[in-house]
């Protein structure tokens, strides 16, 4: 029996995405004018063909942002799914599961539940570091408004197709006299409004004394186009109702995490 299987959508009915005829090892645009596809519909209503549907993840929708095809495939086969799953494939931000025949409604929520905890190994790429505080003492000397303590500049190759999260790491020495002192990471972006990418860490009180702080951002950066001069990121501090403060031999990393597995 002739095999097509479906990309694009994990419901048959859809007229979206491309048929790949194993066979012929060809694509097909799914279209009702495409005279292949009208074919390969004919194939399969005379029971000489099947399509089986590739049921479709976003990479986003797996904890690591990655995908390991071979041990996904196993841990589909170690499930309770009984129809065998013939492999997964990942292309761009999406990844195909197949399987030998469609699998039932049940089957599908143990499967998004197998996606739900998979852990796909990825790649930590060093995008960009700077020492952004050099000074021994740099002092916090605003109360309400951000101050900016220093930065780190990306250029845009540094964002790709296989970005799958960034994460910027801010590290140093900070002290604080009185309660209030906080601190940030910020992204700027040429043409468009500022955006705060970390939580507000927060500085207890520490009778001025040095002590060592370290945080990461937690909101994914947005992707610099092939003419921009690249994002701006910033460490910066504020008072609030401290008496003092300061910050010493701080440095922004900013660390790329690669969506391809090992």
């Amino acid at each position: 029996m002739r095999t097509y299987k479906r990309y694009g959508s994990s419901d048959p009915a859809l007229k979206t995405g491309l048929l790949f005829d194993e066979d012929a090892g060809a694509w097909i645009p799914i279209a009702p004018d495409n005279q292949a596809y009208v074919e390969a519909l004919k194939l399969v209503a005379g029971g000489l063909a099947q399509i089986l549907p590739g049921y479709t993840f976003q990479l986003s929708d797996f904890p690591t942002g990655a995908v390991d095809p071979e041990k996904l495939k196993a841990e589909v086969g170690a499930s309770g799914i009984s129809v065998p799953c013939s492999y997964a494939y990942v292309y761009g931000t999406t990844c195909e599961i197949f399987f030998d025949q469609p699998i039932s409604e049940d089957d599908q929520t143990a499967l998004a539940a197998i996606v739900a905890a998979h852990q796909g190994q990825v790649e930590i790429t060093l995008g960009a570091s700077s020492k952004v505080v050099e000074g021994l003492d740099v002092p916090i000397t605003e109360t309400d408004q951000w101050q900016t303590l220093g930065g780190v500049v990306t250029r845009p190759e540094f964002f790709d197709s296989n970005m799958g999260k960034l994460f910027g790491r801010a590290v140093g020495s900070v002290r604080a006299k009185g309660d209030g002192v906080e601190l940030r990471i910020l992204e700027q972006k040429e043409g468009a409004e500022d955006v705060q990418l970390s939580d507000i860490y927060k500085v207890q009180d520490s009778v001025n004394e040095w002590k060592p702080f370290g945080f990461s951002s937690n909101v994914p950066p947005r992707v610099t186009g092939p003419d921009s001069e690249g994002n701006t990121y910033l460490l910066q501090g504020r008072l609030n109702s401290a008496g003092a403060g300061g910050v010493r031999f701080a440095s922004l990393t900013l660390m790329l995490l690669n969506k391809k597995p090992f």
